[in-house]
């Protein structure tokens, strides 16, 4: 297991008390310093003493990205559990994912859902995609795990070639996760799957990545996904990995002329999830319409007239377009 800290850690000691009242003390704990502060650092070296299978790890680098290479590199355990140090591991966990990895060779990735933690009293769970059919589906369109609730082999993952630093902002990565699914799906002959049960509680906070980092987060899950299918492009644009997001975020728009079909689209999607409020931007995609396949411009307007209309229409004209394809 793999749990990187950086920080203040408020919540570790927490989170590592959650998971080791749940797994044997076969299982391998390591905990990555990124650069824990105190007096977190101390109870941590407390704890240790405590439990045989803890272990503190001094990152070989800056970052997450660095820090789960560091955990990768050093243990010695073939099935690898993620989990972050702000988050909180269910009871059974263990033996749900240890189990569906052991029953199925081919199986890459087994995440599950989550449950979401906040200062309102309403929590959440989570609907990731289950099937590995449903997950491939999905992944064209952003990241189909929660990345602290997977388990995963590590030889698929070394063989992948590990987390990459692709677009950071600082010393941040963004989308590592992301990026190496879409890797691990190319690999012939594995299979990815969700269990259909939270098998962690996810804190949210201010300070976490998804947080503090959404519109760079959006703009890098873009980016990320012409990189997988046309990695030259975005090197010719932007230059080689990593890639800083404050540098090029105001320069999206040379790809506009470049881009496929879908591209296109997911394009037009990422400027109106982030920006629909902001009049700078619409002159963005007024120009990003002039650059754009002229079949983009009609399923765009198809889309605004479609929402117009009643459900009994749209029910009309989607049997029309079935029947004429």
């Amino acid at each position: 297991m793999i749990i990187p800290s950086y920080g203040p850690s408020f919540f570790l000691i927490r989170a590592l008390l959650s998971v080791l009242s749940d797994v044997p003390e076969s299982c391998e704990v390591l905990v990555v310093d990124d650069g824990i502060e105190e007096p977190v650092l101390s109870h941590l070296r407390d704890l240790k003493s405590k439990y045989k299978n803890l272990e503190i790890l001094k990152s070989q680098g800056i970052g997450l990205v660095d820090a789960l290479n560091t955990g990768l590199s050093r243990t010695a355990s073939e099935i690898i559990f993620r989990m972050d140090s702000d988050d909180h591991w269910l009871a059974g966990r263990y033996n749900h994912q240890l189990l569906a990895m052991i029953n199925n060779a081919a199986l890459a990735i087994c995440g599950g859902q989550v449950t979401y933690i906040s200062s309102s009293s309403n929590s959440k769970t989570s609907r990731y995609p289950l099937s590995d059919h449903e997950i491939r589906l999905a992944l064209s369109d952003g990241s189909t795990f929660a990345h602290p609730a997977t388990s995963f082999r590590r030889n698929i993952v070394l063989a992948a070639g590990g987390y990459r630093k692709t677009f950071v902002t600082g010393r941040q990565s963004l989308v590592e996760d992301y990026d190496l699914w879409l890797r691990i799906a190319k690999i012939p002959g594995v299979k990815l799957m969700n269990l259909n049960v939270p098998v962690i509680s996810y804190r949210q906070h201010h300070q976490q990545i998804s947080n503090r980092f959404q519109k760079e987060q959006s703009l890098a899950t873009f980016l990320t996904k012409i990189s997988h299918t046309n990695l030259e492009l975005i090197n010719s644009t932007y230059g080689k990995f990593p890639i800083e997001i404050s540098k090029i975020e105001n320069r999206i728009n040379e790809l506009a002329p470049k881009l496929n079909l879908k591209q296109q689209l997911d394009y037009l999607q990422y400027i109106w999830q982030n920006n629909r409020l902001e009049k700078s931007k619409i002159t963005r995609v007024k120009e990003f319409l002039f650059h754009a396949d002229m079949k983009v411009r009609f399923y765009i307007k198809l889309h605004f007239v479609f929402r117009t209309l009643s459900i009994k229409l749209r029910s009309i004209l989607l049997d029309t377009l079935k029947r004429d394809v």
